[in-house]
């Protein structure tokens, strides 16, 4: 039991994903939720040591000696990455 109610992890999953130029990996538990995009949570951030400018909404981790940041989309990126989702699952 957890503050969540009782939601037990019953699986584990490795999801690959890219932003931009930045490609990683990581072991996640599944649990049932509604969500459509990845959440990167505390684990993410302290494996890879990321830090994160909640002013700017930024986050900065070091990969392979090179500072990688990564931003929100603007409203019309994630407007046509909405579109190409809904296009895709036709």
């Amino acid at each position: 039991m957890n503050d969540c109610g009782d939601i037990r992890v019953t699986k584990k999953l490795l999801v690959s994903f890219s932003i931009g130029k930045y490609k990683d990996q990581f072991l996640c538990d599944v649990v049932p939720m509604h969500a459509e995009h990845i959440l990167l949570g505390h684990p993410w951030q302290f494996d890879r040591k990321v830090t994160h400018n909640g002013y700017r909404n930024r986050y900065s981790l070091i990969l392979n000696n090179h500072t990688i940041e990564l931003t929100p989309l603007r409203p019309t990126e994630t407007y046509a990455d909405q579109i190409k989702i809904v296009r895709e699952c036709k």
